[in-house]
């Protein structure tokens, strides 16, 4: 899910969250996890979002860009994420914040490792 605008600048901050559901498929969870997109992209100083699935380990990540790290800190605070946290398996949920880098830059940097 990308968000366009012509006014944001280059860099921002990235959320990466990582988690395992506690139930229902992979197939479900999918179609499940469609359900919060408009309420993230209403958020306050969201840019992007991108999900991958391990299919090995069934772990899930979600890669976010936001503005800035108060952007990202008031999602942690939201009800979408605190869904999340319920539906992931205990302890299995990390979070990381990295500062000051654009998403494409980002995940180009990460390919090339």
């Amino acid at each position: 899910m990308h968000l366009k605008s012509s006014s944001q600048p280059e860099a921002g901050s990235i959320f990466i969250v990582r988690f395992k559901f506690k139930k229902f498929s992979n197939s479900a969870n999918i179609r499940l996890s469609r359900i919060p997109i408009l309420l993230i992209a209403g958020f306050p100083g969201f840019r992007d979002k991108l999900w991958m699935i391990d299919w090995k380990t069934d772990y899930w990540q979600g890669l976010y860009q936001w503005e800035n790290v108060e952007a990202i800190e008031e999602y942690k605070k939201s009800f979408v994420l605190g869904i999340m946290n319920k539906r992931a398996i205990d302890k299995s949920m990390s979070y990381e914040i990295i500062k000051d880098v654009s998403f494409d830059d980002y995940i180009q940097n990460r390919i090339l490792k």
